[in-house]
């Protein structure tokens, strides 16, 4: 892995600063795209799939088959989040930041931090003597065995369901109905009927 703390002569175009060209990288491993799993899969990440939500099977789905995402994609789509709130004045000078930025905000502080500290690891950093350094100076770059990420996009990519399908799911004549969030966001989440009204520009 790659962590060298200066960026160097060709730095991945991730660590660059926000242009037109970054954001497009960003946004091509960051989609959280939805799909389809079935009531056996949700049984198995230990969910009850009667709070679930099914595709109605006028859309030509059988009966047990639920929407999903891949949370490794909501990760870099929170660490994008904080990416851009990095570069403020870049993203959002002139524009009305809603209470409701600042709660997704530290929404994904939490799921990065959560996530880290679940899958801790012992991997070791060590240490060497570098020109201009007086003192020990940490080398991390470390050896990691990683998963193949493009393998999980293409996955996602090819087996995603399209924006305008998941617009006309609309609540079913009986579902299960979960509690809403605290109140001091309520008038905002209100606001925003679907994931579709957020202005996720600001997120």
């Amino acid at each position: 892995m790659n962590g060298s703390l200066f960026p160097g002569h060709n730095p991945s175009i991730f660590r660059l600063p926000p242009s037109p060209e970054v954001d497009k990288a960003w946004d091509s491993i960051s989609e959280l795209a939805m799909f389809t799993i079935t009531t056996k899969d949700i049984i198995k990440l230990g969910k009850d799939p009667s709070q679930t939500v099914r595709l109605p099977e006028s859309f030509g789905f059988p009966p047990d088959t639920h929407l999903a995402q891949f949370d490794t994609l909501h990760q870099i789509h929170c660490l994008n989040a904080l990416r851009k709130a990095a570069f403020f004045k870049y993203y959002y000078d002139k524009k009305f930041i809603s209470r409701l930025y600042w709660v997704h905000l530290s929404h994904c502080a939490g799921i990065v931090l959560q996530n880290l500290m679940c899958q801790a690891n012992l991997d070791v950093i060590t240490l060497n003597w570098v020109n201009t350094q007086k003192n020990p100076f940490p080398d991390f770059n470390v050896n990691k065995k990683c998963r193949d990420f493009g393998v999980i996009k293409k996955w996602q990519d090819e087996h995603m369901l399209g924006e305008e399908l998941l617009k006309k799911i609309v609540r079913p004549k009986t579902y299960v109905e979960l509690p809403a969030p605290i109140q001091n966001i309520m008038d905002a989440f209100e606001e925003a009927k679907s994931p579709w009204d957020f202005d996720w520009t600001t997120m």
